[in-house]
C-alpha cells in the first residue's frame, strides 16, 4: 500500500475542470468572466507566477486506457468506520491507518483492489506509473455509465484522453494555483479538441455533461468541488473506493 495523495492531486479536480466546462471554467467554480480576470490578474501580479501550457503538448498522442475493474468487487468494507474510510485517512496523513493495507495484513485484499499499475490488464481506483499515481476517474465513469467494453468510444476514454493532454501540457506546474491557470489555458487551447469531445451533448458523456451536481452511480466518481483538501479526499476517496471495491 502506497500513500498517493501528494502524487495525484490533479485528477481530484477533474469534475470542475472537465465535465462542467460549459458553465465552469475554473476548478474552484468561477465563471468564464471570472476566469479571464483571474488569468489576467495572475499575469500582472509578480507574486503569482504563471505556468503556461508546454508547447510540446501540441504533439500529444493519447495512450489507451485499460478496462476498469468492475464495480462492486466486495473487497473493501464501507461506512463511517471501514477500510474505505481508513484508506482515505491514511492518504491524508493519519499514518496509523496505513499498516493494515500492507501485503499480508488484514486489508491487503482491499488495497490490491484499489491500487493498480499502468501495465495491469485492469485498472483499479488508483493507477501507478512508476512513482506517479493518478485517480482512475475515467474507469469509474465507464463502470457507472455501463460503457465498459465500449472503449475507445466511451466517456471514460474521452476523459482519459483529455486528462492526458492536460497532464502533458501542465505536468511541470507544481503549485496548485499555477496548475489551475495552466489547465484553464490548456482546455481552451491545445487540449480543446479533446475536451470538446467530452463536452459534446451528443457524445458518450452526454448523460453527465452540464450537471451542476453529479447524481446516481457516477456521483461516486468525482470529488465534491465545494470541499477543500483534506476534507475533499476524506469525502471522495471512500465513495469511489466503495463503488469499485466495496459491496
Amino acid at each position: 500500500m502506497t500513500q498517493v495523495h501528494e502524487a495525484a492531486p490533479r485528477r481530484s479536480h477533474a469534475w470542475g475542470c472537465l465535465l462542467l466546462l460549459s458553465v465552469c471554467l475554473v476548478c474552484c467554480g468561477t465563471s468564464s468572466i471570472d476566469q479571464d480576470a483571474a488569468i489576467g490578474d495572475a499575469a500582472l501580479d509578480s507574486d503569482a507566477p504563471l505556468c503556461p501550457p508546454d508547447d510540446a503538448s501540441a504533439s500529444y498522442t493519447p495512450t489507451p486506457m485499460h478496462t476498469p475493474k468492475p464495480a462492486h468487487q466486495n473487497l473493501c468494507t464501507v461506512g463511517v468506520v471501514s477500510q474505505a474510510t481508513d484508506y482515505a485517512l491514511c492518504q491524508t496523513g493519519n499514518t496509523d491507518k496505513c499498516n493494515q493495507f500492507q501485503p499480508g495484513q488484514a486489508s491487503a485484499a482491499c488495497s490490491a483492489c484499489i491500487e493498480s499499475k499502468t501495465t495491469d490488464a485492469t485498472w483499479g481506483v488508483i493507477v501507478f506509473d512508476g512513482t506517479k499515481a493518478t485517480f482512475n476517474i475515467e474507469g469509474c465513469v465507464d463502470d457507472a455509465l455501463g460503457q465498459v467494453g465500449a472503449e475507445p468510444n466511451s466517456c471514460g476514454e474521452l476523459l482519459h484522453d483529455s486528462y492526458g493532454c492536460q497532464d502533458a501540457a501542465c505536468g511541470m506546474c507544481s503549485a496548485d494555483k499555477d496548475f489551475a491557470i495552466c489547465d484553464n489555458l490548456a482546455v481552451l487551447g491545445v487540449c480543446k479538441p479533446y475536451d470538446d469531445l467530452v463536452q459534446s451533448t451528443t457524445g458518450p458523456c452526454a448523460a453527465i455533461v452540464g450537471d451542476a451536481t453529479p447524481s446516481g452511480a457516477v456521483a461516486a466518481c468525482f470529488p465534491d468541488p465545494t470541499k477543500m483538501a483534506p476534507d475533499q479526499e476524506n469525502d471522495w476517496l471512500p465513495r469511489i473506493i466503495g463503488f469499485i471495491c466495496g459491496p
